[in-house]
């Protein structure tokens, strides 16, 4: 095997480790919050556990590398690589050249935490990695995305509706957290952008007519809802 084959071969394993590390800490979390929903008040208090459990993961491995390296990988609020419309609580991705009403381009969205490779560190400077400036983004990182070395192992979209909810409070949390994984879903079509990514929904039905309203959630692909 080559130099590169064995570099990839490592680069694979310890994706794999670090993504079986995301799936379980998303587990834990929802544990946690079934055992002690006293913990969480807002959807914050959700983003922020699982950020910290990922730390403390990390911290623990046996992998020096994930070890040393695992809180450069996990980042909140990471922007989307393309503009996005997000009027009337749908998404539809926007081309860089599309006007608003108002003459305006489209802003870019963002994805509530992102676990970022390994490689992708090592390959980017941190100012390009955290595509906070577009142009160079698109300039510097998009042209060398790899498909089979994403940028990104894991995008992860969170929704917390802390009341028990209306019929319409129902049908606007699903809204919102199909508009999320739509978003999801765009980059996940960006060859060597992002492995993986799922949206968790925690949502508190005030009837049997909403929880069903909530249960249509399960129908899409990549959604975890948790109905308390």
């Amino acid at each position: 095997m080559t130099e590169r084959g064995v570099e990839m071969t490592l680069n694979a394993s310890s994706n794999e480790r670090i993504i079986g590390i995301v799936e379980d800490c998303i587990q834990h979390l929802i544990e946690d919050f079934r055992k002690h929903p006293e913990r969480y008040n807002t959807e914050n208090d959700v983003v922020c556990n699982f950020y910290l459990q990922m730390r403390t993961e990390f911290s623990k491995d046996d992998s020096p590398t994930i070890r040393s390296i695992g809180p450069s990988l996990i980042h909140t609020e990471f922007p989307t690589p393309f503009r996005c419309k997000m009027g009337d609580g749908n998404f539809t991705h926007a081309n860089d050249d599309e006007r608003t009403e108002s003459g305006k381009k489209y802003k870019r969205g963002h994805f509530d935490i992102v676990i970022l490779n390994p490689s992708s560190v090592a390959r980017f400077e941190n100012r390009l990695l955290r595509s906070q400036d577009y142009e160079s983004y698109k300039e510097n990182v998009a042209p060398h995305l790899d498909r089979n070395d994403p940028l990104i192992l894991y995008g992860i979209e969170f929704g917390y509706e802390r009341e028990p909810l209306t019929g319409n409070g129902a049908k606007m949390c699903n809204k919102k957290a199909i508009q999320d994984h739509d978003k999801l879903d765009e980059a996940m079509k960006i060859p060597g952008f992002m492995e993986k990514r799922k949206t968790v929904v925690f949502a508190q039905p005030r009837g049997a007519e909403e929880r069903q309203t909530l249960l249509e959630l399960k129908n899409r692909e990549g959604v975890e809802l948790v109905i308390f």
